[in-house]
């Protein structure tokens, strides 16, 4: 059983559900079970060995009949600073994808989730009001139950900063970085630059709607969530001027 050597990493509510559905009808690309392995933001990953990680893939590959792409597509990777190097550790020639959406667009999307969940109760703003509180008073992040994983709306929303993590651990020629409105409008050209990164031949898949989100948005949220583009002003900027990335 060889290495997963493809991770999609990011970003939450940025299409990569639709990305690996689309990557999973290729005939050299094997997902794992369920799309998101959930691997290495387990809270107890660092008492797992090589072997331990190595059979946790395994078992969610039973599929596996020697395609030469291996996934694993958990958009929470990105956003937890370790996972990056363990990453690297696990499989240094792997390759990753990330697919962004626009900051504050992500970030209600993502409290429209929770909320269908029935994790939150607070209005959009009151949750961007008290994400910090919240955040600050969990001491361990990985839980499953976090408020890290839950609640950090704004927070993931600092691409440049996650990016430059990935780029610390991995070169620049092994990381694709992808916008959702790419995904969504440019649906076969982005498909075919995602096999050439991979090495592979083109695949033919038929669009389908990036987002399964259904969601009306209320007055105080479209308030919300302009003044969240304002305060998100500073990473636009750094996204344009670092990595060449326009919303």
């Amino acid at each position: 059983m060889p290495k997963v050597n493809l991770f999609i990493v990011g970003a939450q509510k940025s299409g990569t559900s639709a990305l690996a559905e689309f990557l999973s009808f290729h005939p050299e690309i094997c997902l794992v079970k369920g799309k998101e392995a959930h691997i290495f933001d387990r809270d107890d990953i660092g008492k797992l060995t090589p072997g331990d990680i190595d059979k946790a893939y395994g078992d969610l590959l039973p599929h596996y009949n020697k395609e030469q792409v291996c996934c694993d597509a958990t958009p929470l990777y990105m956003f937890y600073p370790v996972i990056a190097s363990q990453l690297a550790n696990y499989n240094a020639s792997a390759k990753l994808i990330v697919l962004l959406r626009d900051p504050a667009e992500r970030a209600l999307s993502q409290y429209q989730m929770e909320k269908r969940r029935g994790y939150e109760s607070l209005s959009f703003g009151r949750a961007l009001l008290a994400e910090k509180w919240r955040l600050n008073k969990d001491m361990n992040a990985l839980h499953l139950d976090s408020a890290w994983r839950r609640y950090s709306y704004r927070s993931r929303g600092y691409y440049s900063h996650q990016l430059n993590n990935l780029y610390r651990y991995f070169p620049r020629e092994q990381v694709l970085v992808l916008r959702n409105s790419d995904l969504l409008n440019e649906h076969q050209d982005t498909l075919d630059k995602v096999t050439s990164f991979l090495g592979l031949d083109s695949a033919k898949c038929t669009a389908k709607n990036i987002f399964s989100g259904d969601y009306k948005v209320s007055v105080s949220q479209r308030l919300a969530l302009s003044l969240l583009r304002l305060y998100y002003f500073p990473e636009y900027i750094r996204l344009r001027l670092y990595h060449g990335i326009v919303f």
